[in-house]
């Protein structure tokens, strides 16, 4: 009994040290400040307008620099492709009466919208018309070329009616000088085309009566790019026993930007959090590097539909076939409920590792497994045959693409284990 309760003693004694070794090898105060620089006001959302998302990829790329991670042509750390994008860097204006609403706080505006400028009269439609099928068939059967028409969701519970009126709303079939609509939550994104008309969603709680909104005053302005230059960065560190395969982390490091002069989009949670990580994997690989080389990748575009990664997939810098395996992180600045793991489904031994190591570390509350999603930049390369996952953290803050994930609320929970988690991954290749 005493050499079996000695064994367990020794393996418990040895799991402590190893675990203690990974978290000295953890710089916080590293993590932090890329967090902190990548999601300062300063970098403007990591948009698309005044080289944001560009400035973002230099600092990635100086970090790389710094640590000794090789690019992988010479003195070249970006692969570049283009798209085009609609932004808003100077005036978004939006007035209800006289009362001039805060733009990201009250309202935001579609990102396809166009530049707009007048004042138009408000023709409501709540949810009195909205749960009745007859008027609402009758109401959406007509055109309203003068108004702007806004909708009321409250208390519109029916799904198929809530599809019926998001059709009418993201193609204007009503013919409306433009359309609005009341919502619990703005969330925003980026569009790479320009709509017909402008959309504008109001925060609940903004409108509570008819009477303040009979008009609505609407001053635009946006800038349209039919050919932005786009950037992934790039490096690697060389293998110690099997150099031509590569084990990949990557993380998105551009974000919304901004709406106008006022709402900043900075992106503390989604996604500088998840460059602070691959950052933060980078310079520990760097000082001790692995079996395999590792390879390490900040896209562009990804707020756009994945653009970087998928202009990747079709122009390699090193062959898909020699990625060992891939690890996209993505939302790394909570962990209170654990982490999820999309396509772990997909390669479910290598899931179940994960799981084991968590479970004999004690690291997260719990390592959730999902199907795979074309919901990060995985996903091209899964589409490839490349095994991957994408990883993200669980509870904690609810900011997400608003302009309330910032830095300074950013709590990083569950960062160190999550760091430790992945590095541990690692070791069973």
């Amino acid at each position: 009994m005493r050499k079996v309760i000695y064994a367990i003693a020794i393996i418990c004694l040895f799991y402590t040290i190893k675990t203690q070794a990974q978290t000295a090898a953890f710089d916080s105060a590293y993590a932090r400040q890329m967090v902190d620089t990548l999601a300062s006001p300063f970098s403007l959302g990591r948009g698309y307008y005044r080289n944001a998302d560009e400035n973002a990829a230099n600092i990635i790329a100086t970090e790389f620099y710094k640590m000794k991670v090789k690019p992988f042509e010479k003195n070249n750390y970006y692969q570049q492709f283009h798209f085009s994008v609609n932004t808003f860097p100077h005036t978004v204006n939006v007035a209800l009466k006289k009362r001039q609403l805060k733009p990201g706080a009250d309202f935001i505006v579609s990102p396809g919208t166009p530049a707009t400028k007048g004042t138009y009269k408000v023709m409501w439609c709540d949810s009195n018309t909205i749960n009745n099928r007859a008027k609402l068939d009758k109401f959406i059967s007509k055109k309203y070329p003068k108004k702007f028409v806004l909708f009321n969701m409250k208390g519109v519970n029916d799904e198929t009616t809530k599809k019926i009126v998001g059709k009418v709303i993201s193609s204007n079939t009503i013919g409306a000088k433009g359309i609005g609509q009341i919502k619990d939550k703005l969330t925003w994104s980026v569009s790479t085309t320009v709509d017909g008309f402008p959309t504008v969603e109001f925060l609940t709680g903004v409108i509570t009566k008819k009477k303040e909104a009979k008009k609505i005053s609407l001053d635009i302005e946006t800038q349209f790019y039919d050919d932005y230059t786009g950037r992934n960065v790039l490096g690697f560190v060389k293998g110690t026993e099997v150099p031509d395969s590569f084990i990949v982390f990557s993380s998105h490091y551009d974000h919304l930007g901004i709406m106008g002069t006022e709402a900043i989009f900075t992106g503390a949670n989604d996604n500088a959090s998840g460059c602070a990580m691959m950052l933060s994997l980078a310079k520990h690989y760097a000082a001790h590097p692995a079996k395999y080389s590792m390879a390490f990748i900040g896209w562009g575009g990804e707020e756009l539909g994945l653009l970087g990664s998928f202009n990747y997939v079709e122009h390699p810098v090193f062959p898909l076939g020699k990625i060992k395996f891939m690890v996209n992180v993505d939302i790394m600045g909570t962990g209170d409920d654990g982490i999820t793991v999309v396509n772990g489904t997909g390669y479910k031994p290598r899931f179940d590792s994960m799981v084991a190591i968590n479970k004999k570390l004690n690291l997260l509350k719990e390592v959730k497994i999902r199907n795979n999603a074309a919901n990060s930049d995985h996903y091209p390369f899964v589409e490839k045959g490349v095994p991957a996952f994408f990883i993200y953290t669980l509870g904690g803050i609810k900011a997400y693409h608003d302009i309330y994930d910032k830095r300074e609320t950013l709590p990083m929970t569950k960062f160190k284990e999550v760091y430790i988690l992945l590095t541990e991954f690692v070791k069973t290749f």
